[in-house]
């Protein structure tokens, strides 16, 4: 027969665990984790704060377009009043302009008479 170990030794003997080798500073897999995460963290929270003030920053545009649109509505419905008194005023000064043609024909037409007289 083969070779029989002694009685009560083991040959499957546990191996001792090894401990791993102490961190180097070199190179820390789970510390760099940590910091990437952190830095994360810190660049949500800062691409979470510009959104809100671009949310408030928005907010206000619409409010002062709002002010504006008002202020144009109201600019636009004096410039129609503006435009209709403008249009009024020139047929008034259509018709005195005919009057005053008319008056000066009629004045010509009189020195020419008293022109003729003398």
């Amino acid at each position: 027969m083969g070779y029989q170990p002694k009685k009560g030794v083991n040959i499957m003997k546990k191996k001792k665990p090894t401990k791993t080798k102490p961190s180097t500073p070199e190179f820390d897999s789970e510390r760099e984790t940590r910091v990437l995460l952190e830095k994360i963290s810190s660049d949500v929270k800062t691409v979470a704060e510009g959104h809100s003030s671009l949310v408030k920053g928005q907010e206000e545009i619409k409010s002062e377009l709002s002010t504006v649109k008002a202020a144009v509505w109201e600019i636009d419905t004096k410039v129609k009043g503006i435009d209709t008194k403008v249009n009024e005023i020139g047929t008034r000064l259509k018709k005195v302009e005919q009057k005053l043609d008319s008056v000066t024909e009629n004045h010509e037409q009189r020195i020419q008479k008293l022109e003729a007289v003398r």
